[in-house]
């Protein structure tokens, strides 16, 4: 029995000294490299998405669209009259110089919900907002030193006939790079 401890304990003494005598060996031809781009900045915005207030004909209902292309000009059916001018959605956004960027925004139809504080109880509970657009497109690029740019959002709102209220929605809208 005293022969296999002493092969093994020879054989533990000699690995060990030749993983001593072992030399390590360095690669260096390639170096971990990483760009550190800022996020995109979503500075708010000076304006809301707002239809406005309006008079709609009340036996067919109504349909506004503003156009984020337009320069704030809005068409409509049914609509009466406009007592308050409606607006596009501005929002300021900055970020890596030249990079491009997609925007994203929420599937259709957003439900806009009256207000529970509405003078008008028994009015729709909900409005549809469509065909949400984006200018100056769905894509982007900063410019050489990532400024701050306007992003403009317009959509069409569908009003049925007894829908008088105060009504409103976030508008979620997703910024990313390319």
């Amino acid at each position: 029995m005293v022969k296999p401890l002493r092969f093994a304990f020879a054989a533990a003494i000699a690995a060990v000294s030749l993983a001593g005598s072992a030399q390590a060996q360095t690669y260096s031809g390639n170096v971990a490299i990483v760009e550190v781009v800022p996020s995109v900045n979503i500075g708010g915005g000076p304006r809301s998405l707002n239809f406005g207030r309006i008079i709609i004909d009340s036996n067919v209902g109504a349909r506004i669209t503003i156009n984020p292309n337009t320069n704030n000009t809005y068409t409509s059916t049914g609509v009466i009259a406009v007592l308050d001018e409606p607006t596009v959605a501005e929002v300021l956004v900055s970020g890596a110089p030249n990079a491009l960027v997609r925007v994203t925004l929420p599937p259709e139809p957003l439900k806009l919900l009256r207000s529970s504080s509405s003078i008008y109880p028994s009015q729709v509970q909900e409005l549809d907002l469509t065909d949400l657009t984006i200018s100056p497109g769905s894509t982007f690029n900063f410019d050489s030193t990532g400024s701050e740019i306007s992003i403009y959002i317009g959509g069409t709102l569908n009003i049925p006939s007894s829908a008088a209220g105060m009504y409103s929605v976030t508008l979620p809208v997703t910024f990313n790079y390319e």
